[in-house]
């Protein structure tokens, strides 16, 4: 991994993750890869194809990582998209 990445654990979910949170594309590749980084070119385009969050234009082009994150787990059936939005009880259309 990259020398002097600082760790945080963030979320719901105890997730650990790499600080700063909005990381460049050399550094995304490290993370995501590890020693294989070289082939991140080639893996960004089928993950971004799959709905890999892009990179923020506000924050210089830079990506979120605690999303990029959330997306992996989603990919590899670790976390499913209606954890996005707990469970808020019944529903209720009619009078009270």
């Amino acid at each position: 991994m990259a020398k002097g990445l600082e760790y945080r654990v963030i979320g719901a979910g105890r997730v650990v993750v790499p600080t700063p949170l909005y990381v460049d594309d050399t550094l995304l590749a490290e993370i995501v890869l590890g020693e294989e980084a070289r082939h991140w070119p080639s893996v960004r385009r089928i993950f971004e194809r799959q709905g890999m969050p892009s990179s923020r234009s506000t924050v210089h082009g830079l990506y979120y990582v605690p999303a990029i994150l959330k997306f992996l787990d989603r990919r590899e059936g670790l976390a499913a998209s209606d954890e996005d939005y707990p469970d808020d009880g019944p529903d209720n259309f009619g009078p009270r």
